[in-house]
């Protein structure tokens, strides 16, 4: 893990997610830090990556995240021929969202008509459901970013490298 700390791709990303990435690595290093890259092609050390994630069954997003990092750094060593197979890819995720609950109904609709909210928080409200936009952007958007056909701004938060979103 080590000389893919010195890569492009770490040393590229922002520092926010280095920091992240270091903490996963040196959780990794715990377990896997002594064996040499070679290691990783024998096809048995599958069965071991899968145990340690399932050591993390508690904690399903850390198992994920930890999974997911050292795949990153397996892929980085595949590109770089020194790997020819990446054995975390493709392992099974033991997180799983179900958002279905914040989902407005209805009824949800129809209470929050008759609930007199200000018009300034109603029009929040109403731009969020048609565009899918978070509060935090809803409420600091300007007018800047209504185009004739679509809506074109910059996220404060959850995208990567400041991507920018476009809603028709």
């Amino acid at each position: 893990m080590g000389r893919y700390t010195t890569s492009a791709d770490y040393t590229s990303l922002a520092d926010s997610t280095r920091k992240e990435y270091r903490r996963l690595m040196n959780t990794l290093s715990s377990e896997f830090g002594t064996l040499d890259v070679r290691s990783f092609e024998l096809r048995q050390l599958r069965g071991d990556i899968l145990q340690y994630r399932d050591r993390f069954i508690d904690t399903p997003r850390k198992a994920d995240a930890l999974i997911t990092m050292l795949a990153t750094v397996l892929a980085w060593a595949v590109d770089r021929g020194e790997l020819t197979v990446n054995l975390a890819a493709g392992v099974k995720k033991l997180h799983h969202s179900n958002r279905a609950d914040l989902i407005w109904e209805d009824s949800h609709w129809e209470a929050h008509r008759k609930a007199n909210i200000p018009k300034h928080v109603d029009r929040v409200v109403e731009l969020s459901s048609l565009t899918g936009m978070r509060l935090g952007d809803a409420v600091t958007v300007t007018w800047d970013v209504f185009e004739e056909s679509f809506i074109e701004y910059y996220p404060r938060k959850g995208t990567k490298r400041g991507a920018r979103a476009v809603v028709p």
